[in-house]
């Protein structure tokens, strides 16, 4: 059980603290190539989280999270391999779990408050940098919070709402003075949101799943183009890509 707490925390944010973690994976393939860069991917491991977390006064709850593992999304080192990029992914996730699992109760911020320092120091004797020291955490976080919801019979923008994970301004102390606390009150959920589409260096432009039938299919407005460092090649693409999108979308929206 959750030992009594030295000072008693805020009623909106409760203490809990990780019984178990588990960690998986499964390879996902791709409808086509994804290009980005020098890097040509056609099927990358999806990991996935599943905590168990005791809540103060709510019991346990499951909690899950999921993210794709990309090789060379993180880290962009040249002297690495891809696949050595995702295998530091895997040791980053593995030992966040040891964290997680081993940290003692607090709020849910409390876990990933204590997690990131120590996570860093690791990653670093590692030679693995922040962006991909921070996949663990981050992952962890999301179930952590998913099984906290879950046990409070709270949805996501409820719980923001009420800050159940006890964000406050230790990381950052320009937000301090209840600043987070006054942004978190005033969100809401919209109804709707708009989807930005990535069109990759190798993704067709017509035919089953191509550019047009994407946007017939989603209704795309929004989207982000990428390109590959070779101005000529570059040009050509985006226009081809740029006549496509003012036939069929005339009020498109675009970054690079």
């Amino acid at each position: 059980m959750i030992a009594p707490a030295p000072s008693a925390p805020a009623p909106s944010a409760p203490r809990l603290r990780v019984l178990s973690v588990e960690v998986r994976e499964r390879m996902m393939p791709f409808v086509r190539p994804f290009r980005f860069g020098p890097s040509v991917v056609e099927a990358a491991p999806q990991a996935f989280v599943r905590v168990v977390v005791e809540v103060e006064g709510a019991g346990t709850a499951t909690g899950l999270a999921a993210e794709m593992m990309m090789p060379r999304w993180f880290d962009k080192a040249p002297e690495k391999a891809p696949a050595e990029t995702v295998d530091d992914l895997r040791r980053v996730l593995v030992q966040a779990a040891a964290l997680y699992g081993a940290a003692p109760a607090g709020t849910a911020y409390d876990l990933s408050a204590q997690a990131q320092g120590a996570q860093a120091a690791w990653a670093a004797g590692q030679g693995i940098p922040p962006l991909a020291a921070n996949f663990g955490p981050a992952l962890l976080d999301k179930a952590v919070l998913d099984g906290l919801l879950r046990a409070l019979s709270l949805s996501f923008p409820q719980g923001l709402a009420r800050n159940v994970a006890g964000l406050d301004a230790r990381a950052a102390p320009d937000l301090a003075g209840g600043r987070i606390d006054a942004f978190l009150t005033a969100l809401a959920p919209v109804s709707s949101v708009a989807l930005r589409h990535t069109i990759g260096l190798m993704d067709p432009l017509e035919g089953p799943h191509g550019l047009a039938a994407e946007i017939a299919a989603a209704r795309l407005a929004f989207f982000k183009i990428k390109i590959g460092g070779d101005l000529p090649a570059d040009i050509d693409r985006l226009a081809a890509i740029t006549a496509t999108l003012a036939r069929l979308v005339p009020d498109f929206r675009a970054t690079l």
